[in-house]
């Protein structure tokens, strides 16, 4: 255990930094304990103690090895390692750091007095940004200061650049691999984020040639190639890597199969779910996550009947068990079961997911006034929540038909900014009296139901639309690049297929639909 007072902070900043020390009432001879056995080596806790934070860095050997090679005479508050702390393993900073911008303004000043980078870790803020999904923090970060790098590092960045997956971040990603050392190439965990990195880009060809370099392959590159596959809608290769692995004796493990499961859901084939159920082991098959996956897959083949089976073999059933059997009922028509669960469902266990499966199972079926009572009787509305509104072409029933339109004027303009041209050849009729291309196009229930995502205050980042008919060309690419120009993700789930339209301008299909 770790005795943590004030009074530790003085010597780990001074005259550089955003904070400053502990105030009066609070440098106390009160004192805290903290485990550090639930710190791994490497990684960090943030712990609030009175009215500060502060951060407990478990440091790894390595770190603490290139601690000591520090030249005294370039810090500004020269000090050793070793009277700096009482426990080498052990580092304590102090500090209003609580939100992006005091930690990034902290970072910068530090960087600027020239203070040593291998005393502050930068990799733990790195890391601590990336857990949060805060990569756009984490970039500028990277490109505002000169790191050392090493496979932290790399494997941090790498994962920035796949939860952005914009320009930008193919950009620094693509860059920051193309000019890495050697000697990590060798490294499984750097080896695997970058090729999840790829994967996330949309570029299989270099994702494979990453593994098929790799000698040293484990069940971590495995799974990132199968999960990366699952990714870019070439579900079928997972199946062709399950039998590799089986001759290269590598076992599978829990997060193998429930990608694998994930493949046989996009696939929707019963036979080839039947065919992976019978190579989970027992043991992994009865884990709950694995039991959840497994509901999510049959209801995603039509195998409704045997989801309900699973759903009910469970005893300790929790929010993801109801929610995915509840989006099962929905996506097999079976709405009116999907409201019966919901109703079933603890209170305390139902959250966003549980409102929108249960939406959009009355869309589905068409439950118009089931679906408006659920969502008057939501009380927390978040931007995820989507109102079931059932547009049709060219509909002007909406209340806020007039708000629509303005917004696909809006969208409309800032498409033909960046080149975007509407596509007469998607148009199936004659054109009336009255009437354009663009007026046609416009029409179409899609856009109706995006402008009215982005007509909603907050605005959302996440929409999702489910459609009665295949989405056709002109809508396909508006709305990959509304997706780019708003930065924000659109899943629109038509006759055929369920696409994802990323904020990078790229959609799961491929341009395949």
């Amino acid at each position: 255990l770790a005795i943590i007072s004030a009074y530790v902070m003085k010597y780990v900043i001074r005259n550089g930094a955003s904070f400053s020390n502990p105030i009066k009432d609070v440098i106390s001879a009160s004192e805290m304990e903290v485990n550090l056995k639930n710190i791994a080596p490497g990684r960090a806790k943030t712990v609030s103690w009175p009215n500060k934070e502060f951060s407990i860095c478990q440091r790894a050997a390595k770190q603490i090895a290139r601690i000591s090679t520090v030249d005294m005479h370039i810090l500004p508050d020269p000090e050793l390692d070793t009277d700096r702390v009482k426990k080498s393993e052990c580092l304590i900073v102090i500090g209003e750091y609580n939100t992006p911008s005091s930690i990034f303004k902290m970072i910068l000043q530090m960087y600027h007095a020239s203070l040593s980078w291998h005393v502050w870790r930068i990799e733990g803020v790195l890391v601590g940004y990336v857990e949060n999904k805060m990569f756009e923090k984490a970039l500028d970060i990277f490109e505002q200061i000169h790191l050392n790098f090493d496979s932290v590092t790399y494997t941090v960045v790498f994962n920035a650049c796949a939860g952005l997956a914009n320009d930008r971040a193919i950009k620094i990603g693509q860059k920051l691999f193309d000019e890495m050392p050697e000697n990590y190439r060798n490294d499984n965990v750097v080896l695997s984020s970058a090729l999840h990195m790829l994967m996330k880009f949309g570029d299989i060809q270099n994702a494979e040639c990453i593994f098929r370099s790799n000698k040293k392959k484990d069940i971590i590159t495995y799974n990132a190639l199968i999960n990366g596959y699952n990714l870019n809608d070439e579900s079928s290769k997972c199946f062709k890597i399950l039998e590799e692995m089986r001759h290269e004796g590598i076992v599978p493990n829990d997060i193998t199969w429930n990608i694998l499961i994930g493949a046989c859901s996009q696939i929707g084939m019963i036979h080839r779910c039947e065919y992976i159920i019978d190579r989970i082991p027992l043991d992994i098959q009865n884990k709950r996550q694995i039991q959840n996956s497994l509901i999510d897959m049959r209801g995603k083949c039509g195998s409704v009947e045997k989801a309900q089976i699973a759903f009910k073999s469970i005893d300790d059933r929790d929010t993801v068990t109801y929610n995915t059997m509840i989006n099962a009922f929905g996506l097999n028509g079976m709405g009116s079961e999907a409201i019966q669960l919901y109703k079933q469902m603890p209170n305390y266990l139902r959250d966003e997911v549980s409102h929108i499966c249960v939406l959009n199972a009355c869309s589905h079926s068409g439950l118009v006034h089931e679906a408006r009572n659920i969502f008057d009787e939501i009380t927390f509305k978040t931007e995820k929540i989507i109102t079931i509104m059932q547009f049709t072409a060219h509909d002007n029933s909406h209340p806020q038909a007039s708000e629509i339109d303005s917004e696909i004027g809006r969208m409309t303009s800032e498409l033909i900014q960046h080149g975007y041209k509407f596509d007469s050849s998607w148009i199936t009729r004659e054109i009336k009296d009255g009437e354009t291309i663009q007026s046609v196009l416009c029409g179409h229930s899609e856009k109706k139901a995006i402008a009215l995502n982005f007509i909603q205050r907050p605005v959302p980042k996440f929409i999702q639309i489910a459609k009665n008919l295949r989405v056709c060309g002109d809508c396909h690419e508006f709305t990959k690049l509304v997706a780019k120009i708003r930065q924000c993700d659109i899943i629109v789930r038509d006759a055929t297929r369920i696409h994802h339209f990323y904020p990078n301008g790229q959609c799961s299909c491929q341009d395949h639909f």
